[in-house]
């Protein structure tokens, strides 16, 4: 794990906790989503054998190549791909005690729900705890924009609208979802602007 998510992990770890909103975060590791997200924009691309697994190759070796060079210049994707390249998500999902929601979005290709939902079930032996929340957002992109079919997913046009389906849920005993989701969505509406709070 690079020393900087070590360090935000271990200061998340030691704060009280009231509750975690995972918005089409992954539970697998970097090189499997990377992965599973090129497989997908190949099936979108309408290539299947050969020609898919030459795509999935290609676009594996770019993917190492520019995490190689984010290790020398930590920027943008390169940087995240660099920093994030051994990071396995199984330490946080085993130690969460805190009411948790996993918000996946059904066609999500950076993010595909049944990979990672299944990675959580491994991670628990099949037994996600009660304070465990997964749900799928239907027809949602991983900007939670609503599309119709998966492939269209792919392009991401922010000019769908978004989901709202997290408005609607039902919740644990005590957690409202609504109100962080409200402010992440006025959050992201508006432009994330890290000089203002959230």
């Amino acid at each position: 794990m690079p020393e900087r998510a070590k360090r935000t992990w271990s200061s998340w770890r030691s704060a009280p906790t009231a509750f975690v909103i995972s918005l089409a975060g992954p539970t697998v590791q970097r090189i499997e989503q990377a992965t599973d997200m090129y497989r997908y924009e190949a099936s979108c691309s309408g290539l299947t054998g050969v020609e898919a697994q030459e795509y999935l190759q290609k676009r594996l070796r770019v993917t190492r190549l520019g995490t190689r060079i984010g290790e020398s210049i930590s920027f943008g994707l390169l940087g995240f791909d660099a920093r994030s390249k051994s990071y396995d998500p199984r330490d946080a999902l085993q130690t969460i005690e805190c009411p948790t929601l996993y918000a996946f979005a059904e066609n999500d290709n950076p993010v595909i729900p049944s990979v990672n939902i299944e990675r959580m079930e491994e991670v628990f032996a099949g037994q996600v705890p009660a304070h465990i929340e997964v749900t799928v957002i239907d027809r949602a992109t991983h900007i939670y924009r609503l599309v119709d079919a998966p492939c269209e997913s792919w392009d991401d046009p922010v000019t769908k609208a978004q989901s709202t389906q997290l408005l609607d849920r039902t919740h644990p005993p005590g957690v409202d979802w609504k109100m962080p989701y409200s402010t992440i969505t006025s959050w992201v509406g508006s432009g994330p602007d890290m000089k203002e709070p959230l």
